[in-house]
């Protein structure tokens, strides 16, 4: 029995010197882990936003090499075609990790 009372004195001890040394609240912590699955929400859409931007990329690329077949004026305008989507992805993807990061 003195056992019991000894081991339940010791877990009652530690849980008194954990509650006065934690380095956070528990409001501080729970921010932490908020942050932290914020951050994976937009890992992920950034991820997604780069995925869609490198197949309208490809498929531009696709379309300059098919009109410079035909004339060399077109694939200028092609390229700048291209530029300004890439441009437009990006800053969706800006956006939305800007959205997710609030």
């Amino acid at each position: 029995m003195p056992l019991i009372f000894g081991f339940l004195a010791g877990v009652a001890v530690g849980a008194v010197a954990a509650l006065l040394y934690a380095p956070k609240s528990g409001q501080e912590f729970r921010t932490d882990i908020n942050f932290d699955q914020n951050m994976q929400e937009v890992s992920s859409r950034v991820e997604k936003a780069v995925a869609e931007m490198q197949t309208f990329v490809e498929a531009q690329v696709k379309q300059i090499q098919t009109k410079s077949g035909e004339a060399g004026g077109d694939v200028a305008e092609a390229a700048e075609e291209a530029v300004e989507g890439a441009q437009d992805v990006a800053a969706q993807a800006k956006g939305a990790a800007e959205e997710a990061a609030s």
